[in-house]
């Protein structure tokens, strides 16, 4: 544990990198758990539920070898604040979204998030083996394992709670300030 924290402390880019991952992908899972909430309230549907789901994690499949391919090739830190930002504003639409008759469109924005997305994790991935010494790389992997469990369980309860409380605006604007935080703390990144 004194070697995690002694390896964090030492290397500025690295919790930076780490901090706009657990940031960014706590935004994701407020989204995600948000819009399943609000879908399944407006329309009652399971199946429309399950469709957010599946929107989001179908680019997993359809992009997940081909986006990292090009995350490898791109630059890392340009690709995650690139990505941070498109992630941002492809979540403007669901602004648009009062009625069951519009929930195509949340299936539209998890799609896209999820295809932006592609690009983001292979990018932050390769980047942690250049921010810390060979030595140091098995516990840096830890670490940025344990970000995105911590992250997905801070997430999701949180994105119950405002989906419940403020509805589909809430999340979708707690999900781009953590975009928009992202990007900022990668800016930072030497």
């Amino acid at each position: 544990m004194k070697a995690t924290w002694r390896m964090l402390a030492g290397r500025r880019d690295l919790r930076l990198v780490l901090a706009a991952g657990v940031i960014s992908m706590t935004g994701d899972w407020i989204l995600t758990i948000g819009l399943v909430y609000r879908v399944y309230a407006v329309t009652g549907s399971t199946v429309a539920s399950a469709l957010t789901m599946a929107s989001a994690f179908a680019p997993q499949l359809l992009l997940g070898a081909v986006a990292g391919v090009f995350a490898d090739r791109w630059d890392r830190r340009r690709t995650m604040i690139t990505a941070s930002l498109l992630l941002a504003a492809g979540l403007l639409p669901l602004l648009l979204v009062h009625d069951a008759g519009q929930v195509w469109i949340v299936f539209a924005v998890m799609f896209w998030e999820g295809c932006v997305q592609q690009f983001f994790s292979p990018a932050e991935q390769a980047m942690v083996p250049r921010l810390v010494p060979a030595d140091e790389l098995l516990t840096a992997n830890a670490v940025n394992g344990q970000v995105a469990n911590v992250s997905r369980l801070a997430g999701s309860a949180l994105g119950g709670v405002l989906a419940a409380a403020g509805g589909i605006v809430a999340v979708t604007l707690a999900d781009a300030a953590s975009f928009g935080a992202s990007a900022a703390l990668l800016a930072l990144v030497r």
